[in-house]
Protein backbone atom coordinates (compact mmCIF):
# COMPACT_ATOMS: atom_id res chain seq x y z
CA UNK A 1 0.00 0.00 0.00
CA UNK A 2 1.77 3.43 -1.00
CA UNK A 3 2.00 6.34 1.75
CA UNK A 4 -1.00 8.42 0.14
CA UNK A 5 -3.37 5.31 0.72
CA UNK A 6 -1.82 4.44 4.13
CA UNK A 7 -2.47 8.25 5.16
CA UNK A 8 -6.20 8.15 4.08
CA UNK A 9 -7.07 5.13 5.63
CA UNK A 10 -5.39 6.63 8.75
CA UNK A 11 -7.36 9.58 8.53
CA UNK A 12 -10.88 7.79 7.70
CA UNK A 13 -10.01 5.50 11.13
CA UNK A 14 -9.60 8.97 13.17
CA UNK A 15 -12.88 10.16 12.12
CA UNK A 16 -14.45 6.83 12.69
CA UNK A 17 -13.46 6.70 16.23
CA UNK A 18 -14.54 10.68 16.66
CA UNK A 19 -18.46 10.20 15.54
CA UNK A 20 -18.88 8.19 19.12
CA UNK A 21 -17.03 10.48 20.84
CA UNK A 22 -18.93 13.28 19.54
CA UNK A 23 -22.11 12.18 20.12
CA UNK A 24 -21.43 11.14 23.88
CA UNK A 25 -20.76 14.24 24.32
CA UNK A 26 -24.20 15.56 23.05
CA UNK A 27 -25.36 16.82 26.59
CA UNK A 28 -28.84 15.08 26.01
CA UNK A 29 -28.90 14.39 30.02
CA UNK A 30 -27.16 15.62 33.16
CA UNK A 31 -27.59 13.53 36.14
CA UNK A 32 -26.34 16.46 38.07
CA UNK A 33 -28.46 19.08 36.00
CA UNK A 34 -31.40 17.12 36.71
CA UNK A 35 -30.37 16.52 40.49
CA UNK A 36 -30.52 20.61 40.39
CA UNK A 37 -33.82 21.03 38.74
CA UNK A 38 -35.17 18.58 41.48
CA UNK A 39 -33.66 20.73 44.26
CA UNK A 40 -34.89 23.96 42.45
CA UNK A 41 -38.06 22.79 41.89
CA UNK A 42 -38.81 21.35 45.79
CA UNK A 43 -37.30 24.80 47.33
CA UNK A 44 -39.64 26.37 44.58
CA UNK A 45 -42.75 24.44 46.41
CA UNK A 46 -42.01 24.54 49.99
CA UNK A 47 -42.10 28.19 49.41
CA UNK A 48 -44.84 28.48 47.98
CA UNK A 49 -46.30 26.65 51.39
CA UNK A 50 -44.52 28.84 53.45
CA UNK A 51 -45.48 32.11 51.67
CA UNK A 52 -49.29 31.73 50.42
CA UNK A 53 -50.68 33.17 47.54
CA UNK A 54 -47.79 35.47 47.04
CA UNK A 55 -45.95 32.22 45.51
CA UNK A 56 -47.90 30.02 42.92
CA UNK A 57 -47.17 26.33 43.61
CA UNK A 58 -45.05 24.98 40.32
CA UNK A 59 -48.02 22.75 39.09
CA UNK A 60 -49.73 26.15 39.07
CA UNK A 61 -47.79 28.03 37.06
CA UNK A 62 -46.89 24.73 34.60
CA UNK A 63 -50.57 24.81 34.41
CA UNK A 64 -50.96 28.23 33.52
CA UNK A 65 -48.03 28.30 31.03
CA UNK A 66 -49.95 25.40 29.22
CA UNK A 67 -52.86 26.79 29.60
CA UNK A 68 -52.41 30.15 27.85
CA UNK A 69 -49.98 29.19 25.55
CA UNK A 70 -51.48 29.19 21.98
CA UNK A 71 -54.90 30.93 23.32
CA UNK A 72 -55.94 32.72 25.93
CA UNK A 73 -59.10 34.24 27.46
CA UNK A 74 -57.60 36.31 29.62
CA UNK A 75 -55.18 38.25 27.62
CA UNK A 76 -57.58 40.58 26.48
CA UNK A 77 -59.24 41.71 29.33
CA UNK A 78 -55.73 43.25 30.04
CA UNK A 79 -55.33 44.99 26.71
CA UNK A 80 -53.05 42.20 24.99
CA UNK A 81 -54.20 39.81 21.89
CA UNK A 82 -55.96 36.25 22.29
CA UNK A 83 -53.35 34.64 20.85
CA UNK A 84 -51.77 33.33 24.42
CA UNK A 85 -48.36 33.28 25.09
CA UNK A 86 -46.80 32.11 21.92
CA UNK A 87 -46.81 34.96 19.81
CA UNK A 88 -45.47 36.95 22.52
CA UNK A 89 -42.59 34.92 22.63
CA UNK A 90 -41.95 34.13 19.12
CA UNK A 91 -41.46 38.14 19.20
CA UNK A 92 -38.89 38.10 21.80
CA UNK A 93 -37.28 35.00 20.22
CA UNK A 94 -36.93 37.02 16.74
CA UNK A 95 -35.33 40.02 18.32
CA UNK A 96 -32.75 37.69 20.12
CA UNK A 97 -31.95 35.67 17.05
CA UNK A 98 -31.65 38.46 14.68
CA UNK A 99 -29.92 41.05 17.11
CA UNK A 100 -27.85 38.64 18.65
CA UNK A 101 -27.10 37.44 14.72
CA UNK A 102 -26.08 41.09 13.49
CA UNK A 103 -24.26 41.37 16.45
CA UNK A 104 -22.01 38.05 16.64
CA UNK A 105 -21.10 38.64 13.39
CA UNK A 106 -19.92 42.59 13.84
CA UNK A 107 -18.07 41.52 16.48
CA UNK A 108 -16.48 38.15 15.90
CA UNK A 109 -15.46 40.62 12.66
CA UNK A 110 -13.85 43.27 14.65
CA UNK A 111 -12.67 41.30 17.65
CA UNK A 112 -10.41 39.07 14.61
CA UNK A 113 -9.69 42.23 13.05
CA UNK A 114 -8.11 43.85 15.87
CA UNK A 115 -6.01 41.19 16.95
CA UNK A 116 -4.36 41.55 13.73
CA UNK A 117 -4.43 45.49 13.14
CA UNK A 118 -3.12 47.44 15.92
CA UNK A 119 -4.52 50.65 14.34
CA UNK A 120 -8.07 48.86 14.28
CA UNK A 121 -7.37 47.87 18.04
CA UNK A 122 -6.95 51.22 18.92
CA UNK A 123 -9.81 52.56 17.74
CA UNK A 124 -12.00 50.18 18.70
CA UNK A 125 -10.79 49.10 22.06
CA UNK A 126 -11.71 52.60 24.07
CA UNK A 127 -15.04 52.07 22.30
CA UNK A 128 -15.63 48.50 23.67
CA UNK A 129 -14.34 49.60 26.87
CA UNK A 130 -17.67 52.04 27.17
CA UNK A 131 -20.12 49.81 26.07
CA UNK A 132 -19.08 47.35 28.21
CA UNK A 133 -18.60 49.61 31.57
CA UNK A 134 -21.99 51.18 30.94
CA UNK A 135 -25.18 49.16 32.07
CA UNK A 136 -26.20 48.80 28.23
CA UNK A 137 -29.92 49.01 29.59
CA UNK A 138 -29.49 52.69 29.88
CA UNK A 139 -30.09 52.53 26.58
CA UNK A 140 -33.33 51.64 25.99
CA UNK A 141 -35.00 54.88 26.63
CA UNK A 142 -33.23 56.81 23.90
CA UNK A 143 -33.75 53.40 21.22
CA UNK A 144 -37.67 53.66 22.26
CA UNK A 145 -37.69 57.19 21.70
CA UNK A 146 -35.54 57.46 18.72
CA UNK A 147 -37.05 54.02 16.60
CA UNK A 148 -40.60 53.63 18.35
CA UNK A 149 -42.67 50.90 19.82
CA UNK A 150 -41.35 48.20 17.21
CA UNK A 151 -39.07 45.29 17.57
CA UNK A 152 -36.09 48.06 16.61
CA UNK A 153 -35.18 48.77 20.31
CA UNK A 154 -35.05 45.17 21.11
CA UNK A 155 -32.90 44.24 18.01
CA UNK A 156 -30.45 47.03 18.12
CA UNK A 157 -30.23 46.81 21.65
CA UNK A 158 -29.44 42.74 21.98
CA UNK A 159 -26.99 43.65 18.53
CA UNK A 160 -24.92 45.84 20.62
CA UNK A 161 -24.79 44.06 23.38
CA UNK A 162 -23.71 40.67 22.10
CA UNK A 163 -21.28 42.90 19.51
CA UNK A 164 -19.46 44.03 22.72
CA UNK A 165 -19.24 41.00 24.29
CA UNK A 166 -18.41 38.99 20.91
CA UNK A 167 -15.47 41.07 20.26
CA UNK A 168 -13.65 40.81 23.54
CA UNK A 169 -13.80 37.31 23.34
CA UNK A 170 -12.72 36.75 19.88
CA UNK A 171 -9.97 39.31 20.43
CA UNK A 172 -9.19 37.26 23.09
CA UNK A 173 -9.09 34.29 21.68
CA UNK A 174 -6.63 35.53 18.39
CA UNK A 175 -4.45 36.98 20.88
CA UNK A 176 -4.22 33.58 22.91
CA UNK A 177 -3.54 31.78 19.88
CA UNK A 178 0.45 31.52 19.55
CA UNK A 179 2.17 33.16 16.86
CA UNK A 180 4.37 30.42 15.43
CA UNK A 181 0.92 28.60 14.01
CA UNK A 182 0.27 31.83 11.66
CA UNK A 183 4.21 32.02 10.86
CA UNK A 184 4.64 28.30 10.07
CA UNK A 185 1.18 28.69 8.03
CA UNK A 186 2.99 31.53 5.97
CA UNK A 187 6.09 29.57 5.86
CA UNK A 188 3.93 27.26 4.07
CA UNK A 189 2.61 30.20 1.55
CA UNK A 190 -0.49 30.85 3.29
CA UNK A 191 -1.81 34.30 1.96
CA UNK A 192 -3.13 36.98 4.56
CA UNK A 193 -6.66 36.10 4.01
CA UNK A 194 -5.99 32.26 4.40
CA UNK A 195 -4.22 32.63 7.77
CA UNK A 196 -7.03 34.68 9.11
CA UNK A 197 -9.32 31.91 7.96
CA UNK A 198 -7.39 28.92 8.17
CA UNK A 199 -5.39 29.86 11.28
CA UNK A 200 -6.77 32.81 13.51
CA UNK A 201 -10.49 32.03 12.91
CA UNK A 202 -10.52 28.26 13.85
CA UNK A 203 -8.33 29.15 17.03
CA UNK A 204 -10.68 31.51 18.37
CA UNK A 205 -13.41 29.38 17.94
CA UNK A 206 -13.64 28.00 21.28
CA UNK A 207 -13.72 31.33 23.07
CA UNK A 208 -16.19 32.38 20.46
CA UNK A 209 -18.41 29.99 21.99
CA UNK A 210 -18.24 30.66 24.81
CA UNK A 211 -18.89 34.58 23.72
CA UNK A 212 -21.87 33.12 22.26
CA UNK A 213 -23.28 31.19 25.30
CA UNK A 214 -23.01 34.45 27.43
CA UNK A 215 -24.15 37.00 25.23
CA UNK A 216 -27.31 35.11 24.04
CA UNK A 217 -28.06 34.27 28.28
CA UNK A 218 -28.29 37.37 28.58
CA UNK A 219 -29.88 38.95 25.48
CA UNK A 220 -33.47 37.04 26.43
CA UNK A 221 -33.50 39.26 29.68
CA UNK A 222 -32.38 42.57 28.15
CA UNK A 223 -35.40 42.00 24.97
CA UNK A 224 -37.42 41.66 27.94
CA UNK A 225 -36.59 44.84 29.54
CA UNK A 226 -36.74 46.60 26.88
CA UNK A 227 -39.99 45.46 25.96
CA UNK A 228 -41.31 46.06 29.66
CA UNK A 229 -40.40 49.71 28.78
CA UNK A 230 -42.25 50.22 25.69
CA UNK A 231 -43.51 48.07 23.41
CA UNK A 232 -47.04 46.55 21.75
CA UNK A 233 -45.85 42.76 21.80
CA UNK A 234 -43.26 40.92 23.17
CA UNK A 235 -43.24 38.39 26.83
CA UNK A 236 -41.78 42.16 28.99
CA UNK A 237 -45.09 43.83 27.07
CA UNK A 238 -47.19 40.48 28.85
CA UNK A 239 -44.92 41.03 32.09
CA UNK A 240 -46.32 44.80 32.20
CA UNK A 241 -50.07 43.50 31.65
CA UNK A 242 -49.84 41.07 34.19
CA UNK A 243 -48.31 42.90 36.90
CA UNK A 244 -50.86 45.71 36.34
CA UNK A 245 -53.62 42.94 37.51
CA UNK A 246 -51.02 41.11 40.13
CA UNK A 247 -51.43 37.56 38.54
CA UNK A 248 -48.16 36.20 40.01
CA UNK A 249 -49.03 32.79 37.95
CA UNK A 250 -48.91 34.15 34.89
CA UNK A 251 -45.94 36.39 35.07
CA UNK A 252 -44.04 33.24 36.65
CA UNK A 253 -45.50 31.19 33.16
CA UNK A 254 -44.38 33.68 31.26
CA UNK A 255 -40.33 33.56 32.97
CA UNK A 256 -40.86 29.98 33.07
CA UNK A 257 -41.48 29.82 29.61
CA UNK A 258 -39.12 32.58 28.58
CA UNK A 259 -36.61 30.03 30.48
CA UNK A 260 -37.47 27.46 28.69
CA UNK A 261 -36.50 29.16 25.41
CA UNK A 262 -33.11 30.43 26.67
CA UNK A 263 -32.21 26.70 27.30
CA UNK A 264 -32.92 25.10 24.03
CA UNK A 265 -31.00 27.99 22.37
CA UNK A 266 -28.07 27.23 24.71
CA UNK A 267 -28.81 23.64 23.71
CA UNK A 268 -28.23 24.45 20.05
CA UNK A 269 -25.25 26.63 20.68
CA UNK A 270 -23.48 23.80 22.48
CA UNK A 271 -24.81 21.36 20.07
CA UNK A 272 -22.89 23.59 17.13
CA UNK A 273 -19.89 23.91 19.42
CA UNK A 274 -19.47 19.87 19.59
CA UNK A 275 -19.88 19.82 16.11
CA UNK A 276 -17.65 22.57 14.89
CA UNK A 277 -14.89 21.62 17.35
CA UNK A 278 -14.88 18.28 17.30
CA UNK A 279 -10.68 18.34 16.71
CA UNK A 280 -10.32 20.12 19.84
CA UNK A 281 -10.69 17.12 22.15
CA UNK A 282 -8.16 14.78 20.12
CA UNK A 283 -4.63 14.67 19.22
CA UNK A 284 -3.34 14.04 15.88
CA UNK A 285 -3.50 10.45 16.65
CA UNK A 286 -7.17 9.90 17.61
CA UNK A 287 -6.26 9.64 20.64
CA UNK A 288 -8.58 11.87 23.80
CA UNK A 289 -7.21 14.81 24.93
CA UNK A 290 -7.02 15.36 28.59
Amino acid sequence: MQDGEVAITEVIEIRQKRIPHILARIPLFDPAGIVGIIVAVLIWQLSSYAMGDRVPTPQEVIANAFDNLFSSDHLPGIGLPRGGYMPHLLFTAYNVLLGGGVGALVGVFAGLVSAENKIVSEVADPIVSILGTIPIVILAPFFLMWFGLSGTPQVALVAIYTATVLYLFAHRGAKNLPPSFADYAATLGASATQRFLRVRLPGAMPEIFGGLRIAFSAAWGLSAVTEMLGGRLGSGRVLVALRSVYDLTGIMAIVLLLGAFAILLDGVILSVRLYVLRWASFLPNGERSA
